[in-house]
């Protein structure tokens, strides 16, 4: 019996060490989850630009706190304007400008009761807060969806720039746009275009965007003519639209009016199809003679924690799932680097000569220039989109007869 309960003993000892090694390896893995998706997402990032760099340090890219915000001085006494501001990234973003001591954030979004319930949520924070000093949050309602709602939200805009009870006029500092959709799957999406006959997410983050930058001198303060190496002096346009990253697909012109195999290749199209609408922005752009001379900044929000996301179908639900598990930050987080890369790049980069208007920032606060898929596609589609941008803006509505793939 003593043998037996010995060789019992020394098996139980066996395993216990063997499960302590295995639980011990498993726990190692699991904590350098993180790191290995993070290498592996860099891995899939544009080339670097080496005339940002790393524009916000990596290691404190989602700890950036209001008041070290605040501290910069950048946004202090600033006017922004946040077209999807009600909600997601959007919202962050809102809240840390309110918090950095603007002196006036709109929120715009389509639905009166979530856009004031997001502005009384900011000012209840900003009431507890004693380093902000901003003085005017309000809502502004406005869809950019559709060519017809983006003009009536562009009237707003230009008749508030030319009258308003407290000064000469509304113009703003900053525009941010975060507002965008995700297409449905084929199944839950028997009507993927809008009435202007474009695909609807594509329709909001190319079309829409094209005519509120395309016409943003009209509401925007004016960009100053001298050298002066005052940041504060800058007017702003900020792009967040999944920027940096090099996409396994290239621009596929038939999606901007169809649904793909997979709805997936349409939120690739349509990311796509914001970079070079922006390339065109900045380098063919005229209006009234002059040329566009707004500096854009294009980013890429990360992994967000949000509810907008959801709805992409089971397998997208349980990857995006285990994404931000390991990498994502919440809205608070994510506005708070995007107001963090805005102050950076106005504080850094604009008081130089810049070869483009165009700064692209990933994630990570690392700038990026174009890959070559999609200097490929500009040069293949840039015109083609170009022109079909023009056309829209002029109220033609695309049907199969007038749309030339």
């Amino acid at each position: 019996m003593t043998g037996f309960s010995s060789t019992s003993s020394s098996s139980a000892r066996t395993i216990g060490t063997a499960a302590a090694i295995v639980a011990g390896a498993a726990y190692i893995f699991y904590r350098s989850i993180p790191t290995l998706m993070t290498i592996v997402t860099k891995f899939q990032m544009n080339p670097p630009d080496d005339e940002i760099g790393q524009i916000v340090d990596e290691q404190h890219n989602n700890d950036i706190t209001y008041e070290e915000l605040a501290a910069l001085g950048v946004i202090k006494g600033k006017s922004a304007l946040i077209v999807g501001g009600t909600r997601g990234v959007g919202f962050g973003t809102s809240m840390a400008l309110a918090q950095a001591g603007a002196a006036r954030v709109t929120l715009v979004g389509r639905n009166e009761v979530n856009g004031n319930k997001a502005v009384s949520k900011i000012k209840k924070s900003l009431q507890s807060s004693s380093s902000s000093q901003c003085a005017k949050v309000t809502f502004l309602q406005g869809d950019i969806g559709t060519v017809a709602s983006t003009k009536l939200f562009l009237k707003k805009l230009q008749h508030d720039s030319k009258s308003d009870d407290e000064d000469e006029g509304i113009r703003y500092d900053y525009l941010i746009v975060t507002a965008a959709i995700f297409p449905q799957p084929k199944q839950r999406n028997p009507k993927p275009l809008n009435e202007d006959g474009v695909e609807k997410s594509f329709g909001i983050a190319v079309v829409g965007r094209f005519l509120l930058y395309h016409s943003a001198h009209t509401f925007m303060k004016q960009q100053p003519t001298d050298n002066s190496n005052n940041s504060n002096n800058y007017t702003i346009i900020l792009n967040v639209c999944a920027s940096g990253g090099n996409l396994p697909r290239k621009f596929n012109r038939e999606l901007v009016r169809s649904l793909g195999y997979s709805h997936m290749f349409n939120i690739m199209n349509f990311a796509i199809g914001n970079e070079l609408m922006l390339r065109k922005l900045v380098e063919e752009d005229n209006y009234d003679g002059k040329k566009f001379d707004l500096p854009v900044i294009t980013t890429h929000p990360g992994y967000l924690k949000t509810d907008l996301h959801r709805g992409q179908g089971v397998l997208m639900d349980i990857a995006e799932g285990v994404l931000i598990h390991f990498l994502g930050s919440t809205e608070e987080e994510c506005g708070r680097r995007q107001v963090s890369i805005l102050c950076a790049l106005a504080c850094n980069k604009f008081r130089r000569s810049r070869r483009s208007l165009l700064s692209m920032v990933d994630n990570f606060g690392q700038g990026r220039l174009i890959n070559k898929n999609t200097e490929q596609d500009l040069n293949e589609h840039g015109n083609w989109l170009w022109n079909l941008l023009l056309l829209i803006e002029t109220g033609c509505k695309i049907n199969d007869a007038s749309f030339v793939p």
